[in-house]
């Protein structure tokens, strides 16, 4: 899943900080799009 959420920011042109805005903090977004585990 992270791959393709990579492809697609980058796709869009997007930072990892634009991709994430008003959604979640960039370093969940950078966790997700790495594949590494979601801390709750």
């Amino acid at each position: 899943m992270g791959e393709l959420l990579k492809n697609a920011r980058l796709s869009l042109g997007l930072s990892q900080k634009e991709m994430a805005a008003e959604v979640m903090s960039v370093t969940q977004y950078s966790r997700i799009e790495n594949d590494r585990q979601l801390q709750e």
